[in-house]
């Protein structure tokens, strides 16, 4: 078996982190571009148990409501989802 100065380890040590790191880098950028929603957040003003909308008509399908748990319903009602 040859025997390598040690810089050549260091040089592949290093060789093999910016691959491998690399990869991984990749990889989650890769998932976070596929689970990334840019629906936008609906513009309304929430009360209880009925919501409006602050400037223009709001359609619920294409945007989202400002809390992750809330339910819009398009009749301006809401509701949670627990």
């Amino acid at each position: 078996m040859k025997k390598h100065a040690p810089i050549y380890y260091t040089i592949r040590t290093a060789v093999r982190t910016l691959f491998w790191g690399g990869l991984a880098l990749g990889a989650l950028l890769t998932i976070g571009k596929a689970t990334n929603d840019d629906t936008p957040v609906c513009q309304i003003n929430i009360y209880p148990s009925r919501w409006e909308a602050k400037d223009a008509p709001v359609n619920v399908s294409e945007c989202v409501a400002p809390y992750y748990w809330m339910v819009l319903n398009q009749d301006g009602t809401w509701y949670e989802q627990r």
